[in-house]
């Protein structure tokens, strides 16, 4: 696996971190239209980009009409649930601008769940190219990406884009569907945002540890060539 050095950029403040992303990603957004006639943007779940989706979502001046967004995974839970990802980026980004998309590819996890994956991965299969523009991602203190956690055999080569994935024990809610590392790598730009003191340690794992990407996954990351990491404490 080649590796590339991150574009790490720590700031004072989580505020100036959201503004910043925010400006990422719309700057991104509008390349892209520019470019292409469109935008295609993955949304990662977890509490830490739910700001960012508020700054976003709240942009009523911008053109949302040839956007389109999707989600990195999700937790096989009621939609309704408050732990639901799908939930937490509808309610940050506004029914207002979700409505000006050209569309969005939420994950259902109303039907049984293979069907669920199965229908989110005949989605992605669908794109064509480099499927995002921009994928906004986490990572948790143990390394996982996505629903792509440590020392799991899916974090080898998969054929389908999106699989069924199992979280630990520690993680309230085990049955996970998520894009594969292959598919999130499909990026042209991949902005990884971490908050919190804690997450000093995944900065220090990832450029200088000594784990292996199966055992910390995140590191699968350095492999892409536009890889930015914004941090603050």
């Amino acid at each position: 696996m080649q590796i590339y050095q991150p574009k790490i950029t720590q700031f004072e403040t989580k505020e100036v971190l959201y503004t910043k992303s925010a400006e990422v990603v719309l700057d991104t957004i509008m390349d892209s239209i520019s470019d292409n006639g469109l935008s295609r943007i993955s949304l990662s779940g977890g509490s830490s980009p739910l700001p960012l989706y508020k700054l976003l979502g709240s942009n009523h001046n911008f053109d949302w009409h040839n956007v389109e967004l999707y989600q990195s995974d999700e937790r096989y839970i009621d939609s309704n649930s408050s732990k639901s990802n799908k939930k937490n980026i509808i309610e940050n980004f506004s029914q207002e601008t979700l409505g000006q998309l050209k569309n969005y590819f939420f994950i259902n996890t109303s039907i049984p769940f293979a069907e669920s994956v199965q229908n989110y991965n005949e989605v992605i299969d669908s794109l064509d190219g480099v499927f995002f523009d921009i994928s906004i991602v986490g990572i948790g203190t143990d390394g996982h990406i996505a629903s792509l956690f440590p020392n799991s055999e899916y974090l080898k080569h998969n054929d389908d884009f999106v699989i069924a994935t199992k979280a630990p024990k520690q993680f309230d809610i085990e049955d996970r569907i998520s894009l594969t590392v292959e598919t999130i790598l499909n990026s042209k730009k991949i902005l990884i945002l971490l908050i919190g003191e804690s997450k000093k340690e995944i900065i220090s794992e990832l450029l200088e540890g000594q784990k292996s990407v199966k055992e910390f996954p995140a590191k699968f990351l350095l492999s892409h060539p536009n890889l930015h990491i914004f941090f603050s404490e």
